[in-house]
C-alpha cells in the first residue's frame, strides 16, 4: 500500500477522520459507529495500553478521549503508515508512523488494540499476526472494517466512476491536446463537458458530477490569467486523481473484509467474533472481536 494518497489528505484536512462528520453528533450512521465504541470503551481495563491501527488523523484516541473511563488510560498509540502529525488532546496520546505488517512494538506488551476503517487497508493475515504477537495474553483486538455492501463502499463506486470518467478529458489534464486561445472558450468547454457526462452517467452518479462541477464553475468564476485558469483546473484534477485512488483503495479493502474469515488467523487467538453494524436495515461496517 502506497502512503501518499493518504498522506497528502490528512496533510490538508483537519478533520479527524475521513467522513468530514464528527461522530459524537450521534446522528445516522455515524451514531450507531460511536455508540459501538463507547459500549466498547467501558470494557477496557484501567491502566490499559492501547495501540490504533490505520489511525489517520486519530478519530478513535479523540472519541476516546471524551469517554468517562479515558483517564485510566496508560497509553494510546496511533498507528499509520502515512506521516501524520495532527496535534493530540491528550499527552498519552501519540502518532507513530509505521508499517502495520511489521510493528514497532514489543513482543506481549498491549493490552488492546483497536482500528477503525484502518487495518483492512493492509494485508489482513499479516497484520492479525501482528496483533496476535503484540497482544499481551488475553489481550483483545477490536476491529469496524469497511463493509463490502456498505452504502460507503457503494457510493465510493459511482464516485470513481464519475471521477475516473472525467479524468479523460483535456479540460482536467492542461489540455495537451486542445488549444485554448480566450476565457470564453475555456468556460465554453468546460461546460460542454460537464453537460455531456451529466447526461451519459447514470442518475446516481449525477451529484458527483455536480459537486465536481461546482469545483470547476469555482475556479472559472475567478478573474484569473487563462494560463492561470488552466493551471487551477490541472491542480483539480491532480486532486481528484489522488481522490480515485484513495476510493480504489476503500473498495479493495472492503473486498478484503469480505473474504476475512478465510484467511489463517484463527490460531493466533484463543476466541474471536465477526458481526454487521447496521443503519435501517443496511450494512455499515463489519466488526471483528478476537481474544489471544
Amino acid at each position: 500500500m502506497s502512503a501518499t494518497p493518504w498522506q497528502s489528505y490528512w496533510r490538508s484536512h483537519a478533520t479527524h477522520n475521513s467522513f468530514m462528520h464528527d461522530y459524537e453528533s450521534g446522528e445516522g450512521p455515524y451514531g450507531v459507529i460511536e455508540r459501538y465504541w463507547q459500549t466498547a470503551f467501558a470494557t477496557f481495563p484501567k491502566d490499559a495500553v492501547i495501540v490504533d491501527l490505520g489511525a489517520g488523523n486519530g478519530a478513535l484516541s479523540h472519541l476516546y478521549s471524551k469517554h468517562e473511563h479515558a483517564s485510566l488510560c496508560q497509553s494510546w498509540q496511533n498507528v499509520d503508515y502515512a506521516h501524520i502529525t495532527a496535534p493530540t488532546s491528550h499527552p498519552w496520546i501519540t502518532h507513530t508512523q509505521a508499517d502495520m505488517h511489521a510493528l514497532p512494538i514489543a513482543n506481549n506488551s498491549i493490552d488492546i488494540v483497536v482500528s477503525m476503517y484502518g487495518v483492512e487497508y493492509s494485508d489482513l493475515s499479516c497484520t492479525l499476526a501482528e496483533v496476535a504477537r503484540v497482544l499481551k495474553p488475553n489481550g483483545q483486538c477490536l476491529l469496524v472494517m469497511h463493509h463490502s455492501q456498505s452504502i460507503i463502499t457503494k457510493q465510493s463506486t459511482i464516485t470513481l466512476e464519475v471521477i475516473n470518467s472525467l479524468l479523460q478529458e483535456p479540460m482536467l489534464n492542461g489540455f495537451t491536446d486542445i488549444v485554448m486561445d480566450s476565457t470564453d472558450a475555456l468556460k465554453h468547454y468546460c461546460f460542454q463537458v460537464l453537460t455531456k457526462h451529466l447526461h451519459q452517467l447514470p442518475e446516481n452518479a449525477q451529484e458527483d458530477v455536480k459537486l465536481i462541477g461546482q469545483n470547476v464553475y469555482n475556479i472559472l468564476q475567478s478573474n484569473d490569467a487563462l494560463v492561470d485558469l488552466i493551471q487551477h483546473l490541472t491542480l483539480l484534477g491532480q486532486d481528484l486523481a489522488a481522490q480515485a485512488q484513495r476510493l480504489a483503495l476503500q473498495i479493495e479493502a472492503a473486498q478484503q473484509v469480505a473474504q476475512l474469515q478465510s484467511i489463517e488467523f484463527k490460531s493466533s487467538f484463543t476466541n474471536w467474533k465477526f458481526s454487521t453494524l447496521d443503519f435501517n436495515a443496511s450494512p455499515i461496517a463489519t466488526t471483528m472481536i478476537a481474544v489471544k
